[in-house]
């Protein structure tokens, strides 16, 4: 009876931390989001912006992140101008 009850404790037990051990913390790299003022170079155009900045991870394409650019900095259409300055957001690790 002693040997029973013994063998059903470890049973049980190897049950309920069987499950303890699944639940580890995701592995995925945690990021931040920033912002960062830039001045306009000559030729830049809000698409380069999305290809330096726009992390795929973070942005469905480089039109989403146009898209939250223009918002952030108020701009009514694509074009942009050498000399004025941009409010980019961008994801950087911890």
């Amino acid at each position: 009876m002693c040997f029973l009850t013994i063998l059903l404790v470890v049973a049980f037990s190897s049950f309920l931390f069987g499950f303890g051990t699944k639940a580890q913390e995701n592995d995925e790299e945690k990021a931040y989001k920033y912002y960062k003022s830039i001045t306009i170079e000559a030729g830049d155009t809000l698409w380069h912006y999305a290809k330096q900045y726009g992390d795929e991870r973070y942005y469905d394409d480089c039109n989403d992140y146009i898209r939250e650019v223009k918002r952030i900095n108020s701009l009514r259409n694509d074009q942009i101008t050498a000399g004025a300055h941009l409010i980019l957001p961008y994801y950087s690790p911890l």
